[in-house]
């Protein structure tokens, strides 16, 4: 048996490979979309999405380091800074801005739509009203406005 015309990749368990240290380039939009799910999802009552979308987005938000956890550490990228951040674009763009009467206290469902660029976009509906959000995040910066589109009281979004 000749043995010169094998292909094979070593596998290396340890930890110890090439690809240990990257990141995907995505990784700061996905925390800041994370972000801005969780604020919004503030604004109503109870909120339930059944998006998988949503579960690698918070794990990309669970990167983040919690210096609340780990004292006498000041670092520069914390989930509640990040949350801080949104919260306020959330304050200056979205609220007022859509037509969702008595959201505090409406029960609604989300859906987490991924975009044709890679970003995510979130709608949010009570099966009356509805209303999507989408944050843009520059490669480099802070992102400095949230896109508001209200979908409108007649039509009912079925994801099912």
């Amino acid at each position: 048996m000749n043995a010169k015309n094998r292909n094979f990749r070593e596998v290396s368990i340890d930890g110890n490979t090439a690809d240990r240290h990257y990141q995907n380039p995505k990784t700061k939009q996905f925390q800041y979309e994370y972000a801005l799910y969780e604020t919004v999802s503030a604004l109503f009552e109870s909120v339930k999405c059944r998006s998988m979308n949503l579960e690698s987005l918070r794990l990309y938000f669970e990167e983040l380091s919690k210096a609340d956890e780990i004292p006498g550490v000041n670092r520069k990228n914390t989930q509640k800074e990040l949350l801080e951040e949104v919260a306020a674009l959330v304050e200056k763009d979205v609220a007022g801005k859509v037509s969702f009467p008595m959201m505090h206290i409406c029960a609604c469902e989300s859906q987490c739509v991924p975009d044709d660029d890679g970003s995510h976009t979130f709608i949010f509906s009570d099966g009356i009203y509805a209303f999507s959000v989408h944050i843009d995040v520059p490669k480099k910066g802070r992102p400095k406005k949230i896109k508001v589109k209200n979908i409108g009281k007649a039509l009912i979004i079925r994801w099912r």
